[in-house]
Parts: structure tokens; sequence; C-alpha cells
């Protein structure tokens, strides 16, 4: 079956075309749940993952990326699977208070 074999896209070999959508876990992505959560995949034989509802603005910090590649991306890349992040510009949400602070809403003017 085609689905066991490896697949390349634009340079990159995947080692079957098992993929993982985005999943909402609820878990920290630097926490022992969901390092435990993506490495049972990993070892399950899946060939790709999307991290779900990862945060754009995370991007720009090192702090973020170096404990998500220590908890996560390390994690599965030690059972071949590539790893990429499913991407979320969610951080204002007015219905959620984010440090106490109760957002505005951010939207074209008229």
């Amino acid at each position: 079956m085609k689905i066991f074999e490896p697949i390349t896209i634009r340079g990159m070999e995947i080692k079957n075309r098992i993929l993982m959508a985005p999943i909402a876990t609820n878990y920290p992505i630097r926490g022992n749940q969901s390092k435990h959560f993506y490495l049972e995949r990993a070892k399950g034989g899946i060939g790709s993952v999307t991290l779900g509802a990862t945060n754009m603005d995370a991007f720009f910090s090192d702090r973020f990326i170096d404990g998500t590649r220590k908890w996560v991306i390390d994690t599965v890349h030690e059972y071949d699977v590539k790893i990429g992040p499913e991407l979320w510009q969610g951080n204002l949400l007015p219905s959620l208070p984010m440090k106490g602070i109760l957002q505005e809403w951010v939207a074209p003017s008229a």
C-alpha cells in the first residue's frame, strides 16, 4: 500500500504518508503532557505531525522556540517524524482576559 511508502515533498522526505492533523490538546507545549502526547504518536509510526494552533507571535521569541525544540521537536525527530506548526493569530481575543486585562477588538476602521 502506498500509505506506508516514503514521499518527498519539495526535497523533504517523509518516511510514510501518515500525517497527523493539528489537534487542540489544551496541553502547554512545553510540558510533560504535550511531550508524551506527541511522543506516543511518533512511536506509533506517523510520518509527519502538525502542532495545533501555534501563535505566530511565538516565533519571535527564542525562549518559545528553544522550549518547543526541547519538549516536542527533538522528541519526535528521534523517530524520524517531520513536524510543523498550524499558524494561528488569535492572541488578542476580547472575551479572554490576558494577564488580568480584558483585550479590545482589533479590526479595520470604516
